[in-house]
Formats: structure tokens, C-alpha cells, sequence
């Protein structure tokens, strides 16, 4: 078996925080489908990501509704009665 030195291996390594440009285009993802800002300031940035990447797999016709969805079910939006 091989034996590579660590520093070969730099994805063995602490995970990196995520590059600020990603965070930034989520949050404006959000904002653009109808998320309230001070919704998305209680959300992890990582949860934004996420959720940014589902709704732009959703047609476009859909997103608001989906997003809306995805926040109450996260909890971080309280159920529209």
C-alpha cells in the first residue's frame, strides 16, 4: 500500500469555512424568492446554502412557494394560516 505524507493530503486537513462569494449569492438567492431578512440572519449560513441550491433546482414559477415551505419546515418561518 501507498503511504502519501500529509501534506499531499490537503483534504484530510480541518475543513475550511466557506468562501464568503458562496454565502453572499445564497443570501441574495433567498432574498430574491421572498425570504424576510431578519428570517435569514437566524438561519446558518451553511442552511442558506442549502436551501439556495434546492430552489434553484425548482421551476421558476415554484420558488417562492418552495422556499416559503422550506422555512417553516426548518422552523425558522412560522406556518402562514
Amino acid at each position: 500500500m501507498f503511504h502519501f505524507r500529509e501534506e499531499r493530503r490537503p483534504f484530510l486537513k480541518e475543513r475550511e469555512p466557506l468562501a464568503d462569494s458562496v454565502v453572499v449569492d445564497a443570501k441574495r438567492i433567498l432574498l430574491r424568492y421572498g425570504a424576510p431578512i431578519t428570517v435569514l440572519d437566524s438561519v446558518p449560513e451553511d442552511a442558506q446554502i442549502k436551501f439556495a441550491r434546492m430552489i434553484t433546482r425548482t421551476p421558476l414559477a415554484q420558488r417562492e412557494v418552495a422556499l416559503r415551505g422550506l422555512l417553516e419546515k426548518g422552523g425558522y418561518l412560522a406556518p402562514k394560516e
